[in-house]
């Protein structure tokens, strides 16, 4: 038993360090750093918009109320401030309604896809945000690395050296895997 853990240790330390080396992860790790970086500029500056435009709407409800002066002209109106983990995801923040309206005879919820915006047709286009970087980068890079670790074996010949040793097949995926995703870790932290 001890003999397959140190195996299973010896694969994945040497995948561990054959990904370390490639070009691949040093250009998904440069790419992960430059995406996040931008994304959550971009996020950050489209937070500060959405708040400017939640206390504008804060803003003009209460000068609403303050010159009402019959009951017709009173309605409460929800605003909802937007999310400060919204830099790095836009998640539901983006789909929810932010403003709903009660009136004396009506009831009236905002769709969230809009606030403040003036182009409808971009708001139905996918927002890249920090969360789609690492699930399309990194997803990307954990199938070249995963189809690498056993076909570019296979094709080195490297594959039949490792299963002539007394280890299951299962066992080396095992480690390939486990090797496959600490190198994933390098450019997700």
């Amino acid at each position: 038993m001890r003999e397959v853990i140190t195996m299973i240790w010896t694969i994945t330390r040497k995948e561990l360090l054959a990904n370390l080396v490639t070009w691949r992860l040093t250009v998904a790790l440069l790419f992960t750093v430059v995406l996040s970086v931008l994304a959550t500029i971009i996020g950050s500056m489209e937070f500060s918009g959405r708040m400017r435009y939640y206390e504008g709407r804060v803003k003009q409800t209460q000068e609403r109320l303050n010159k009402a002066t019959v009951y017709s002209e009173v309605w409460l109106e929800i605003t909802y401030p937007p999310e400060p983990l919204s830099i790095l995801s836009q998640g539901v923040d983006r789909t929810i309604g932010h403003t709903a309206e009660i009136g004396v005879n009506y009831l009236d919820a905002a769709a969230g896809g809009s606030m403040g915006r003036k182009n409808d047709l971009l708001v139905s286009l996918s927002q890249i945000d920090f969360t789609t970087v690492v699930s399309l980068l990194l997803g990307l890079l954990a199938l070249l690395l995963g189809f690498d670790g056993i076909s570019g074996e296979r094709e080195k010949g490297i594959l039949r050296m490792i299963l002539a040793n007394p280890i299951a097949r299962a066992k080396i995926v095992i480690a390939k895997v486990i090797g496959g995703v600490l190198s994933l870790w390098i450019p997700l932290m």
